[in-house]
């Protein structure tokens, strides 16, 4: 009964949307083989808080304690008038009773006392005459009855109509809600890119500065460095240039210390020589001077 009862819910809510309302009960039609009235009789049956839907544990649960649904279409059909006459015999009037299919547990019953009064003797038209009447009084009963049932109905209808009006609403109320919210998410996530973007742009045109502040400060250590290499290389050139005059100039420092020693050698040996003539020029003088004064002493000099 159970997998019957899920197989049902899943033809009335094909959406999957976990939950069948009044109009959905009519997809169960040609399942069921009941007419549109007969479902909605079966509907309000299972909805017994009169919530307007049925959820799927409801409807196993509800269809689980209802009876097989083997309706017969006479239970559901609109019932006619009976316009019974006293000249109907009891016969016709059973029949009509039968037609009616409002007391199925006791028409058995019933056939037994019209059965076995139509039997009895002619002088007992009393007793013929009280089933008769009986029969007839049940028989208004019965009208009545199906005029509360039509009744019914007609309000079960009405209320009806005003449930698929309040759920529409609802529908309505509730389709414009998501909407609503929808809507109001789709502006938020909106706003939100918008402000990551701008955060993205401003970080990425951040790092595009910095990245240019690199570039141009690379640039300007390798101008630096070529700068200092080309420095290094007029220093290497001018140290190999004073370099070169050092070993010139002490090549020309030995040559003149070789020189100043020969210079030093001749002036000693100039000296040298020069001590010996001044000795022997004073020598001479001083032989000269001493023959001077011998012959001025002797006074053979005149002055």
């Amino acid at each position: 009964m159970e997998a019957i009862g899920h197989k049902l819910f899943q033809l009335g809510d094909p959406e999957g949307k976990g939950f069948i309302v009044r109009r959905d009960m009519q997809k169960l039609k040609d399942e069921l083989s009941m007419t549109p009235e007969q479902l909605e009789i079966v509907f309000d049956t299972l909805d017994v808080e009169q919530k307007g839907y049925l959820t799927l544990c409801q409807f196993l649960e509800k269809f689980k304690d209802t009876a097989p649904m083997n309706f017969r279409n006479n239970r559901w059909k609109e019932h006619q008038m009976f316009k019974c006459s006293y000249t109907e015999d009891i016969q016709t009037l059973l029949q009509t009773i039968k037609d009616t299919n409002m007391i199925k547990l006791s028409i058995g019953h019933l056939e037994n006392i019209c059965k076995a009064a139509s039997q009895t003797e002619p002088d007992s038209a009393v007793s013929v005459g009280r089933v008769e009447a009986f029969l007839r009084a049940l028989n208004m009963d019965l009208i009545k009855i199906v005029e509360r049932d039509r009744e019914l109905e007609e309000m079960l209808q009405s209320r009806e109509i005003q449930h698929q009006n309040n759920m529409q609403k609802l529908f309505e109320e509730l389709e414009s809600h998501f909407r609503e919210e929808q809507e109001k998410t789709k502006l938020e996530d909106q706003r939100k890119f918008r402000s990551e973007l701008t955060a993205l742009e401003n970080e990425l045109a951040d790092k595009e500065e910095r990245f240019r502040a690199a570039v141009s400060t690379r640039q300007e250590f390798a101008g630096q460095l070529v700068a200092a290499q080309q420095r290094e290389l007029a220093v290497m050139a001018e140290n190999a240039k004073l370099i070169e005059t050092r070993e010139r100039l002490l090549n020309d420092l030995d040559a003149e210390r070789t020189k100043t020693c020969r210079l030093e050698e001749i002036i000693e040996r100039t000296n040298a020589e020069s001590a010996a003539d001044n000795e022997k020029h004073f020598k001479q003088g001083f032989y000269v001077a001493k023959n001077l004064v011998s012959l001025k002493e002797e006074g053979a000099l005149e002055l």
